[in-house]
């Protein structure tokens, strides 16, 4: 073989063995992911970290059709429900080696809340001045609730319960069947004394019955000596 050749030769396989030693040295990325939360409501904010080993950069997919995002930290939140699968792919320098790592985050609509049950647990016996609330008649309240959308026309009164006596407590009117939305305002929930020319109240609360914070899916409202449960469920 000529030598010129030769030394071409020489120099090719030695330039291709530094690139593979080189290229050797270069560790393998593990990408890993921490999410805030898997499962989100729409518009609410998730945030995402990296916690890959050996990664020079990452680059995240939503799984939504929007752009990738480069970065350690990133947020997102989605506009539509639907289980979105998230996608990290970290690169080592130069992007000579790279890994992924995938999460499913769930994502739920609005959900709607439906009156289902009123309860009252405790009334007040005697009005503020301490005199009876039927006084001339000589009989314990009739008692209903009266529920009405704070700036609207919307009043929704219970059924009445004549005469009402502390040990008939609780109280309850069921309302599941008939599917009354709560909706997202400013309710004002009464608990009021039905009498033979009107009606005087009890006790009053204010609250937005539609976000009020009740994972167990009753809203307690409470003083000094009443309370009224509202029950829901959503959907």
């Amino acid at each position: 073989m000529n030598i010129s050749i030769l030394k071409k030769v020489i120099l090719i396989l030695s330039i291709l063995g530094l690139i593979a030693f080189l290229s050797s040295c270069t560790k393998q990325p593990e990408a890993c992911i921490n999410a805030s939360k898997q499962n989100a409501g729409i518009g609410e904010s998730i945030s995402f970290s990296s916690c890959s080993e050996n990664a020079d950069k990452a680059i995240w997919s939503f799984g939504d059709g929007s752009a990738d995002v480069e970065g350690n930290d990133v947020t997102k939140s989605y506009s539509s429900p639907g289980n979105y699968l998230v996608e990290l792919r970290t690169f080592s320098k130069r992007d000579k080696k790279w890994d992924r790592a995938s999460i499913l985050v769930k994502v739920e609509g609005v959900k709607k809340r439906f009156l289902k049950k009123i309860t009252i647990e405790a009334f007040p016996q005697l009005k503020p001045d301490l005199s009876t609330w039927d006084a001339l008649i000589n009989t314990d309240p009739d008692i209903f609730v009266r529920l009405r959308i704070d700036s609207t026309n919307f009043v929704f009164n219970t059924s009445t319960f004549s005469d009402a006596k502390q040990n008939q407590l609780p109280l309850v009117w069921d309302y599941a069947p008939l599917r009354v939305l709560l909706t997202n305002a400013n309710w004002t929930i009464q608990m009021r004394d039905e009498d033979l020319t009107g009606s005087e109240l009890m006790a009053e609360f204010t609250a937005n019955l539609a976000n009020t914070d009740a994972s167990s899916g009753i809203i307690s409202l409470l003083s000094q000596n009443a309370i009224i449960k509202i029950e829901f469920t959503e959907e």
